[in-house]
Parts: C-alpha cells; sequence; structure tokens
C-alpha cells in the first residue's frame, strides 16, 4: 500500500474540522429551486445561505446501493467536500446528490471534481442574500 496519504481513502478514517451540514427538509427543498450542476459522478445543487455560513447537503437514495454502500459514498463525500473547501464555503449551500459511480471513483478524482464544479457554482452565485 505505498500510496501517499493525501490519495487515502477517507473511509477508513476521518480527521480535520468537520463540515457543516443541511438537517433541515426544508432547506434541501429550498436548494432544489437553485443552481444545478451535474457530473457522471454527482449532482450538485447550490444558493444562496440564508444564515451567512455556507452548508453541505449529502443526498444518497436507495437506488444507489445498500445501506453499508450509502454509507460508505456519505462518508467519502463528507470528505471530499472537506478537502474541497478545506472546511468552509463562502456563503452558499450546497446539496450533493450521490451516485453510485461515487462508490468506485478514485478519492483524489471525486475530491478534484467536486472542487471544479463549487468553483463553477460559485462563480455563478451572490456570495450574500439581500434582505
Amino acid at each position: 500500500m505505498g500510496g501517499d496519504a493525501t490519495d487515502r481513502d477517507p473511509a477508513q478514517g476521518r480527521s480535520g474540522q468537520p463540515v457543516a451540514t443541511l438537517k433541515r427538509r426544508a432547506d434541501f427543498v429550498r436548494l432544489q429551486k437553485g443552481l444545478r450542476r451535474s457530473t457522471p459522478v454527482f449532482g450538485l445543487q447550490a444558493g444562496p445561505s440564508p444564515v451567512g455560513v455556507g452548508r453541505f447537503g449529502f443526498t444518497v437514495t436507495k437506488k444507489t446501493g445498500s445501506a453499508t454502500e450509502r454509507n460508505r459514498i456519505r462518508r467519502r463525500l463528507k470528505a471530499a467536500a472537506q478537502r474541497a473547501t478545506a472546511g468552509s464555503l463562502p456563503g452558499f449551500d450546497v446539496v450533493i446528490v450521490a451516485r453510485r459511480a461515487c462508490l468506485h471513483e478514485p478519492f483524489a478524482s471525486l475530491s478534484r471534481s467536486l472542487a471544479v464544479e463549487i468553483a463553477a457554482a460559485a462563480r455563478r452565485l451572490p456570495t450574500h442574500q439581500k434582505t
């Protein structure tokens, strides 16, 4: 296993600060109407954050696999999100909708594509919500 520590699959263990997560269904529904981006590995929905601090939401449906596989996908996505944003988002919320390909995508590639999609979403969204 002589791989670099940065290529290690995070499903094997976690370190660093956790990302802030969305908890309420209303937040997930609100982001369904926002900006959407899509890759073969995941879908991304983004919109301004009403609380001013960016948060992540993770959607992994039953059709992506068994409970064990869904949990592994969720852990990998959380770790990739943490790596892609250094634990914070600049004033917008993001929901990542997992696809089965997340399970077999190399972690470095998953992190890189997530960072690219978040950066693209950030360019198209305002950094704060006007009240």
